[in-house]
């Protein structure tokens, strides 16, 4: 009688393919949830700083004139002296975007190289401030990512 059975040779390799695929579909997962991680990041990120460009810039279209960083100099903080009186200071504390000592960014996000440049050129009698920051998050499997943004604004002409 000739009994046909499955030799070690063969159990074996059919267990090392088994483990090259399982293996390959693990890399496979860890690398898609590590770009998921990533990109969900970059989105959150990418919020924030539309978020505080847009408050940057609803601050300045509501300002009459500006001060703080001296005409064609950075500096961190920014005063507006609000058309109908009153004022609003944009600065940056411990990592925070503050309004009026108020944090603007979530927790998450630490923001640094905040600059505003105050810039009124005489012969055309226009002003403008430009701002710009950096700000870093750390995804949960602890990847930094980086993004940088900027805004200019242009303030109503100055009365002679």
């Amino acid at each position: 009688m000739n009994a046909r059975g499955v030799t070690l040779l063969e159990t074996l390799l059919y267990l090392a393919l088994f483990g090259v695929v399982i293996g390959g579909l693990t890399l496979s997962a860890y690398s898609f949830f590590e770009t998921s991680g990533r990109n969900q990041g970059k989105a959150i990120l990418q919020n924030e700083q539309d978020f505080l460009v847009r408050k940057i810039n609803w601050v300045l279209s509501r300002a009459e004139s500006v001060s703080g960083p001296t005409t064609g100099t950075a500096g961190e903080t920014l005063t507006a002296h609000l058309y109908g009186g009153g004022t609003a200071v944009i600065a940056l504390m411990d990592g925070f975007v503050t309004l009026d000592g108020l944090p603007l960014n979530a927790a998450g996000i630490v923001v640094s190289n905040l600059r505003f440049v105050h810039t009124l050129t005489t012969s055309t009698n226009i002003e403008r401030v430009e701002a710009g920051f950096t700000m870093r998050m750390q995804t949960p499997n602890g990847m930094t990512i980086l993004q940088s943004a900027s805004t200019t604004h242009f303030l109503q002409p100055r009365q002679p």
